[in-house]
């Protein structure tokens, strides 16, 4: 995966922001932030964006948050939106290999979807995903 920042993201944000909006309609997704929100979170560097292909073929992107809580390093998966046939499953283990080199102990995100059948050893608090590193 390709992380995106600065003028790349800049660039590439039309295509996210459609592909953002089509899977938060999907997923029927109550959470009221703004798609301009993950924009600006990335641009300040509060998130990353790592997409699958490049320019007019982005298939894939996850924007991940690292967090400090109470100490214990998490990478927060805070969307994940692939156009078939690229997904979620097909990058779980570069994923784990993140979260590792940034010496998080864990993996989380909130989803109204089924994401045990993608992170393998989830444990499943009040639709919080969390996969324990270590």
């Amino acid at each position: 995966m390709l992380r995106l920042e600065g003028d790349a993201l800049r660039t590439a944000w039309p295509q996210l922001r459609y592909m953002i909006e089509q899977a938060r309609n999907k997923s029927k997704c109550t959470d009221p932030f703004l798609v301009e929100d993950v924009y600006h979170q990335c641009m300040i560097n509060d998130t990353f964006c790592y997409v699958v292909g490049e320019g007019a073929t982005i298939q894939g992107a996850l924007f991940l948050r690292p967090v400090n809580n109470f100490g214990e390093m998490e990478l927060h998966v805070w969307l994940a939106c692939f156009k078939r046939p690229a997904s979620l499953a097909n990058h779980v283990e570069w994923l784990e290999q993140l979260a590792r080199s940034i010496k998080a102990q864990r993996i989380t995100c909130h989803s109204p979807r089924a994401f045990e059948k993608y992170l393998k050893g989830t444990e499943i608090v009040s639709k919080r995903f969390i996969k324990e590193l270590f």
